[in-house]
């Protein structure tokens, strides 16, 4: 399974290596937010392409997508590049820095 925050980058590469029958799953794609559907690739794997829209997921299955991601980044299966912090009084400015697109790595905003 491939969960994927930049999938139309990544497109291409994810299919090359998720497993037969496997799962890619978008969740953003700033960068490239229309990219070529390569359906022969998809289709000759039998790999499931889905996109989810964070806010609109129930508890349980937002649930389900925190424990994957947690157990990665607990076992250095992921890392997660971080662009900017911005303190929690500066939540417009980081919306901002997200909007502008120019960025290689999250916006977080501390809180404590």
């Amino acid at each position: 399974r491939v969960i994927d925050g930049e999938i139309g980058m990544n497109l291409g590469s994810s299919i090359e290596v998720v497993e037969t029958k496997g799962h890619i799953v978008g969740y953003g794609s700033a960068l490239h937010p229309n990219p070529e559907l390569p359906f022969l690739g998809l289709m000759f794997k039998n790999i499931t392409l889905s996109g989810i829209l964070v806010y609109l997921l129930e508890s349980d299955e937002a649930q389900k997508y925190a424990e994957i991601i947690t157990r990665l980044l607990h076992n250095g299966d992921l890392n997660v590049p971080i662009a900017n912090r911005f303190d929690l009084t500066e939540a417009a400015l980081a919306h901002k820095a997200v909007e502008a697109g120019q960025r290689h790595g999250a916006v977080v905003l501390q809180i404590a």
